[in-house]
């Protein structure tokens, strides 16, 4: 694919952006305690963070998806908070998982080509996303798709750790997380553990009457869709090490993934022609 192939949606209202936040906020949470630690992150702020982040991503799409009247559909996929994902919607009669990564870099939209980054998709180990790319967990799909999508997390000229958006806990919200995962530790459940109203009743409770203890929000980065992969692109991944920095640090890896570039995939504005006529929320880059 091309770099003028590449989709920036940022036509997102703030309000609209504000409530994907808190309502991916919201599941970050609940879901923690049956959500693996791949990342092997010891703070629960941060892998709650770090959820979150994927489910903005998620819902910006979907919310672009729906926009622009794309046969998108994400019901097959969903799961209740306590049990793993299965991919994250349906589309041409495959299944299609979201791969986002989040980027450091100080202008709003990279400076550089996105299409020079890599396309990265899990491979820690033998049960990863990559050794299950052949595996269809939806029924009657008939194949296996990563759309590929990238979001500005924070500024690299700043001296701070915190990206778009920040929040805290309390001790007490803190505690009840602890507890949680040292009961479930990950573990995806077959009947639901607790029932949820109980659960935010509690939770708000813990939070002095708040659900999410000085949530701020700072900036509301575009999410750049880029390429996607399917069965004829997996022969050309290669593995990629942990700890691999792309464009001067834009980009560092953390675990072991397989990857090649984005420029080397089709990109996905080619499944739909008709955006070179109109694109609701976004446009390509120029």
């Amino acid at each position: 694919m091309n770099e003028n192939e590449i989709i920036l949606v940022d036509g997102i209202s703030q309000s609209n952006y504000s409530e994907i936040i808190e309502k991916s906020l919201r599941y970050a949470i609940i879901s923690l305690p049956f959500t693996i630690n791949r990342m092997s992150i010891s703070s629960l702020k941060q892998r709650i963070e770090n959820i979150a982040k994927g489910k903005i991503a998620e819902e910006i799409f979907f919310l672009f998806a729906r926009q622009n009247e794309l046969p998108v559909n994400p019901a097959p996929c969903r799961t209740p908070f306590f049990q793993a994902d299965r991919r994250d919607f349906v589309l041409f009669d495959a299944e299609w998982d979201i791969k986002n990564n989040f980027l450091v870099h100080y202008d709003k939209i990279l400076p550089g080509s996105y299409t020079h980054l890599p396309a990265l998709i899990p491979d820690k180990h033998r049960h990863d996303q990559w050794a299950q790319r052949n595996v269809h967990k939806i029924e009657q799909s008939c194949d296996v798709a990563f759309l590929f999508t990238f979001m500005k997390w924070k500024d690299n000229r700043c001296n701070t750790s915190k990206g778009f958006f920040d929040f805290s806990l309390t001790k007490e919200q803190n505690d009840l997380l602890v507890r949680a995962w040292q009961k479930y530790k990950g573990k995806t459940l077959n009947e639901i553990p607790f029932d949820k109203t109980i659960f935010w009743h509690e939770w708000k409770r813990l939070g002095r009457n708040a659900p999410f203890c000085n949530l701020k929000i700072y900036e509301f980065p575009p999410l750049v869709i880029a390429g996607y992969a399917m069965k004829k692109e997996f022969p050309f991944f290669e593995i990629v090490r942990r700890n691999q920095k792309f464009l001067q640090g834009v980009l560092h890896t953390r675990i072991k993934n397989r990857g090649l570039p984005i420029k080397k995939l089709p990109s996905f504005a080619s499944l739909f022609p008709r955006f070179k006529r109109e694109i609701r929320l976004g446009h390509f880059r120029i």
